[in-house]
């Protein structure tokens, strides 16, 4: 047997095993039509976003004969919280921020995943990078079910190999590509340093690759590590060396005056040969250049490492789904959620069409530009969430922001402002 035949049948014999699990989860709970009460979730999304979600809950519905009940409210999370004080939580919510699930979970107003799904199960479909996200002191309350890389940088393949450039792999690599992009009396990055929360992302993907998951969420979540630390005044360092002044599209001015979006086009125009933001942008490039193609005209390459031990973590933005209860038709749906199927059928929507975290979606229901996003997500060892979103308001929404925008425009300003976002940190945690 050769290796083709024995990679054919590890799938199929998968594939055998994802779909009993499911049958089981619905088996075990029997379910007449006249019997069964729909599934009520809560969710964020409306239009298109929800048209994508209706591939899921549509499929559901065809399988077990259970209806479901779906509210999209753009407050879901204060709707969720006068629910849950009046006594009629959702059965199922699904959060965007990792902060809420884990204030529900230390309320113990959700319950463990692994009461509704079997851990083989999960463990089959999701990685372990992205099952980490979805823990709360050892246990798992939240399953990713939407993703988006913050851990890549944009650039222009063709100027690469007319430059003979290479791909970096580390940071010292990257850097090696900006000098030799400079000598060439071109100009390494652009930079939409108007919107502050650009700047956060950067500094995360740094942080994790300097100081490692651990101290990451000490900084972000529980604020066990100041601003001041020595932790982040080294990563600070990366971030001036990134953001030098002759680096940048414009300079520094330049930069503070420029929008995400208008960064991400001068890329694509070939006005700078580098863009760092998240793979969403790829719709965005699309949309405002009809004229370039994703994965030839632009691509990404994943964020270098820089400390060894580190790797590669992967930045995620994306979207968790949680059990208020384990009614039979919560745990059916738990787990068609989390089937390759259910996956699959999402991310190949007509309209809505998601990235999944699950390692099980084939990627050739992605095209090339959103397949390496997809594979970077599915197969991450080492995930965590956006810092900026883990962190208070006051210091991720608001301090972050201004604090980085000043050091951009004055580099020597980093300890005033590490103690400006610590002072904002030690006022909201």
């Amino acid at each position: 047997m050769n290796n083709k035949q024995k990679i054919g049948g590890k799938v199929i014999v998968f594939k055998i095993f994802n779909r009993i699990i499911l049958l089981l989860a619905i088996l075990i709970f029997p379910l007449s039509n006249s019997l069964a009460k729909d599934v009520n979730i809560l969710a964020v999304w409306s239009g298109g976003d929800e048209q994508g979600f209706r591939q899921v809950l549509d499929g559901f519905t065809a399988e077990t004969g259970i209806g479901i009940e779906y509210e999209g409210d753009r407050d879901m999370q204060e709707v969720a919280k006068k629910r849950l004080v009046a006594g009629n939580p959702p059965d199922i919510a699904i959060y965007p921020r990792p902060g809420e699930v884990a204030a529900l979970a230390k309320a113990g107003a959700i319950l463990p995943l692994t009461e509704l799904m079997d851990k083989d199960y999960i463990d089959a479909n999701f990685g372990a990078g992205m099952v980490g996200l979805g823990m709360h002191h050892g246990e798992f309350f939240a399953l990713p079910i939407k993703g988006s890389s913050k851990a890549v940088i944009w650039y222009r393949p063709q100027s690469f190999k007319d430059q003979g450039l290479e791909i970096p792999d580390t940071w010292d690599d990257l850097m090696d590509v900006v000098e030799k992009i400079k000598a060439a009396g071109n100009t390494p990055f652009s930079v939409g340093a108007r919107d502050g929360w650009t700047l956060t992302d950067l500094f995360e993907n740094i942080y994790v690759r300097t100081a490692g998951p651990e101290k990451y969420h000490q900084l972000f979540v529980t604020h066990e590590i100041e601003w001041t630390d020595s932790s982040v005044l080294e990563a600070m360092e990366y971030v001036k060396q990134f953001y030098s002044a002759d680096n940048l599209l414009g300079g520094p001015e330049g930069a503070l005056a420029t929008g995400f979006i208008e960064a991400m086009d001068d890329v694509v125009q070939g006005k700078a040969e580098m863009y760092y933001l998240a793979g969403f942008m790829k719709g965005i490039a699309e949309e405002n250049n009809p004229d370039k193609k994703c994965g030839q005209d632009f691509a990404t390459f994943e964020f270098p490492s820089i400390k060894p031990e580190y790797g590669k973590p992967v930045v995620i933005g994306g979207d968790f789904a949680v059990a208020f209860n384990k009614d039979p038709e919560t745990v059916a749906f738990m787990n068609y959620l989390a089937s390759e199927k259910a996956s699959t059928d999402w991310a190949s929507a007509p309209v809505g069409a998601i990235i999944s975290p699950n390692k099980n979606v084939p990627l050739s229901v992605y095209d090339e530009c959103i397949g390496k996003e997809a594979a970077q997500i599915g197969g991450a060892t080492i995930a965590v969430f956006d810092g900026s979103d883990l962190a208070t308001p006051a210091v991720g929404g608001d301090a972050m922001f201004v604090g980085l925008q000043d050091i951009v425009a004055d580099p020597d300003s980093l300890m005033d402002v590490l103690e400006f976002i610590e002072d904002a940190a030690d006022n909201s945690y």
